[in-house]
């Protein structure tokens, strides 16, 4: 009877050992598939598996792998939503997490910090070394506040400047500690457009206040003192009087000139014009213009060539270009204009105002034709110019699809010319010709 219960003993023994063993390898290999974020599969039901109540286990493990799977798929799809929305946004957009570290970022960002390169998982610091940045970053994140502002930074060589917004984002599960995402705006055109215009009314100001305060003080002398002066010194002054105002005419028709260049798209009056009378009529112009000394000559190489252009605005470019040089050339300088046409790289009317004077310093040959810029100011005020004949050369030549450019020559002497398309069709649009 012993005998049998040892061996009954045994038997259970190994029983338990045998499903103990079992349970041990499910949990072994329930806990590799948890440890790898897998499912788990029991291949064979197992009555010791429901007895200890594992198959729950199991269950529950499985439905919250499936959840965290349904989320992850949903969070993978919203970050491509944002990822597509960001790079259809032209401003650079990219969010940091709390240790600065890129955790979103579009095109634009990684083109304006990085040269196009991904910036993700990168640290903010790396891209961004602007310490008045640096510091509204560091005030955002302590007190958790919105902040928008105008910062000037050096980026890739170039000084930019942004408008930069910055929102704080809560906490959510990936970013226990929250996170932040910037927009930088760039206002670097608007800047410069500002610093443009604030140099241009500074320049007017400027230009005005001399003729202006002329006439004011010859005026003033002649009201108070009139009637004491000689016929002589009277003429003098009203002849001071009519030159100023007469100069402040010609600054007030080339700003209004400009003005129009640049606001109204419908300024020119485009038509198929033969360019030969053109070229005669601005030459017999500048017949009665040269000084005594000086010489003109018209060389045409282009024959009657058709142009689609404005007829009287591109004599005007001429007529400009010619004064320009008759106004700075030497007394016995001789001007040309000389006109002929290309077909590389594409069809094209070239005029040059050449003459042989001393030229322009290479410094101030980018600057020519800015507004009001000169190179002699003493010299420019002297013999008339308003500063503004070349600024508006440029505009029509422009307002053509041309362009326009200066060089010294070396033989001496100024060489401007202009382009002009040949193979453009644009019908002439009504406007009135001043």
């Amino acid at each position: 009877m012993t005998d049998i219960l040892l061996i009954l003993l045994a038997l259970a023994s190994l029983f338990l050992a045998w499903q103990l063993f079992r349970i041990w390898s499910i949990l072994q290999d329930f806990s590799e598939a948890i440890e790898h974020r897998n499912p788990y599969l029991q291949h064979t039901p197992s009555r010791t598996v429901k007895f200890f109540r594992i198959d729950l286990l199991i269950e529950h493990y499985t439905r919250l792998l499936d959840h965290e799977r349904r989320m992850q798929g949903f969070e993978l799809e919203m970050q491509n939503q944002i990822e597509a929305v960001l790079g259809k946004i032209q401003e650079a957009v990219f969010s940091i997490d709390s240790n600065n570290i890129i955790i979103h970022a579009n095109q634009s960002a990684c083109t304006t910090f990085n040269e196009g390169r991904p910036i993700r998982g990168k640290r903010m610091e790396e891209l961004i070394r602007n310490p008045e940045f640096l510091d509204s970053v560091h005030h955002a994140k302590r007190g958790r506040s919105r902040f928008n502002r105008e910062i000037a930074m050096r980026v890739s060589g170039k000084s930019l400047w942004f408008e930069v917004s910055a929102t704080p984002i809560p906490k959510s599960a990936a970013h226990p500690y929250g996170s932040i995402i910037f927009v930088f705006h760039d206002i670097t055109r608007l800047k410069e457009l500002e610093t443009v215009k604030n140099n241009f009314v500074a320049n007017v100001s400027h230009e005005l206040k001399t003729p202006i305060t002329i006439i004011k003080g010859f005026t003033e002398t002649l009201i108070d003192e009139g009637h004491a002066m000689d016929e002589q010194t009277r003429s003098k002054f009203l002849k001071k009087i009519e030159t100023n105002s007469e100069r402040l005419h010609l600054i007030v028709q080339d700003l209004l000139t400009l003005s129009r260049i640049e606001s109204e798209p419908s300024y020119l009056q485009k038509t198929p014009t033969p360019i030969k009378p053109m070229l005669e009529a601005v030459a017999d112009t500048t017949q009665s213009l040269i000084r005594p000394q000086q010489h003109f000559t018209l060389n045409n190489e282009a024959g009657d060539i058709v142009v689609p252009m404005d007829e009287f605005k591109i004599s005007q470019v001429l007529q400009n270009l010619i004064d320009n040089s008759i106004r700075y050339a030497d007394e016995d300088s001789h001007i040309e204009l000389h006109v002929f046409t290309r077909s590389e790289p594409q069809p094209r009317l070239i005029c040059q105002v050449i003459d042989d004077g001393k030229g322009i310093p290479e410094a101030d040959l980018p600057n020519i034709f800015r507004r009001f810029y000169r190179v002699d100011k003493a010299r420019s005020r002297l013999r008339g110019g308003t500063g503004l004949g070349l600024s508006i050369a440029r505009g029509i030549v422009q307002l053509h699809n041309g362009d326009i450019s200066a060089h010294n020559r070396k033989s001496g002497g100024l060489c401007v010319e202009f382009h002009l398309p040949l193979n453009e069709v644009d019908e002439a649009s009504p406007t009135s010709r001043h």
